[in-house]
């Protein structure tokens, strides 16, 4: 790959909404050229399945949304494996390191940059020695790291932070493992956010049912690494200093932030996100943002993996149509629809579905009016 390249789109982040947008693209405009940039060492996959496949195990490409050859096929070319270091917005030009050495820099040149960078996990502060044995399920690597670990022990004890959907989803899967397994929340029940009173109570009776231990402690945690000869050497402290555990493994699942790193590089306008118009456009109009990194109006951020996939689609078509409808762009100028403008993204709910110890929960992520919820409630 020379330095010099030109790229019609270049879409930035491997999760759902910049595989999307890539192939949304390549849909609307079969002759542009392509270049999708992604940190994690492999093709976009499907980052929800990672955390429900923990106890069985999984091959490196098992929850690819394509195909390693699909890309090729399709003539998109790919940097997996490599960090966005600068963007210089007025150049349009994009610079990626490799991971980890970061020691072979490419600079390439875009007509429009699609920014799909998702979310990180969010993390407490932690004392240095802690922060490197901590670990979360965010990525595949993060996670085997994990399932390695836990199966390397003998008697495994270990304390999630975090009582959602990706929480609760470790927390069965470790316990699958043969871990104990201690969940610690904030709220009043699991996944809080999306279920009711009574489904909330009911997924916290199955966890307890199935061993293991929930926790709802007065905040905020500490935490400490005692003496590392200790079998269970990480004490949990609630906020007024009992102690609610000691385990062998810390694992956090407290959500996400948005990955705004490279949008700051570029210099765009955020705030909680990455702020975007109604067409995803960012405050440069020759830049989107989509998925969990894209703030909308309002000040809605998703994180939701349809909704984010939904916004890829949407961004992708819009670069594609943009960069036809330029001028002086002969390579891609030939489009396979009649859109004649950009799409509109309009925000709908999508449904979020959990399924522990063989029961099935199921959000349509949009709560009842508190006086139907009275009738809906048994």
């Amino acid at each position: 790959m020379e330095d010099t390249n030109l790229y019609d789109i270049v879409v930035v982040g491997c999760g759902a909404a910049g595989s999307a947008a890539v192939e949304a693209a390549r849909m609307q405009a079969p002759e542009a050229s392509i270049l999708f940039v992604g940190e994690e060492d492999r093709p976009a996959y499907k980052r929800t399945k990672i955390s429900k496949a923990i106890a069985s195990g999984f091959e490196r490409t098992e929850f690819s949304l394509q195909e390693e050859s699909w890309y090729a096929i399709n003539n998109i070319d790919t940097a997996f494996g490599f960090r966005v270091t600068a963007v210089d917005a007025d150049a349009h030009t994009l610079t990626f390191v490799s991971q980890p050495e970061e020691r072979i820099a490419t600079t390439v040149t875009w007509r429009k940059l699609v920014l799909a960078t998702g979310a990180a996990p969010v993390l407490p502060p932690l004392p240095q020695a802690l922060r490197l044995t901590s670990l979360h399920s965010h990525d595949i690597a993060r996670t085997e790291e994990l399932r390695s670990r836990v199966t390397a022990l003998s008697e495994p004890v270990v304390a999630i932070v975090g009582d959602g959907i990706l929480g609760v989803e470790v927390g069965e899967q470790l316990s699958k493992l043969g871990a104990t397994v201690h969940i610690i929340g904030k709220g009043q029940y699991p996944l809080e956010p999306y279920l009711n009173e009574a489904a909330g109570t009911e997924i916290a009776a199955v966890l307890v049912h199935n061993g293991i231990t929930i926790h709802r402690p007065v905040q905020p945690l500490r935490y400490s690494l005692q003496d590392q000869r200790d079998k269970r050497p990480i004490r949990i402290e609630a906020g007024d200093g009992s102690e609610i555990c000691r385990v062998d493994t810390l694992v956090f699942c407290m959500g996400f932030r948005p990955r705004t790193e490279v949008a700051v590089l570029a210099g765009l306008d955020t705030g909680a996100a990455i702020r975007v118009d109604g067409q995803l456009h960012t405050s440069n109009p020759d830049i989107y943002a989509c998925g969990d990194c894209a703030e909308h109006p309002a000040g809605r951020v998703t994180h939701l993996w349809r909704d984010a996939q939904r916004q890829g689609e949407i961004a992708g078509r819009n670069a594609a149509w943009a960069v036809a409808t330029m001028g002086g762009t002969p390579s891609s100028g030939r489009l396979e629809s009649d859109q004649t403008s950009e799409q509109e993204y309009m925000y709908q709910p999508f449904r979020l579905k959990c399924e522990v110890f063989d029961r099935y929960f199921f959000s349509i992520c949009r709560p009842a009016p508190a006086a139907k919820q009275a009738e809906l409630t048994p």
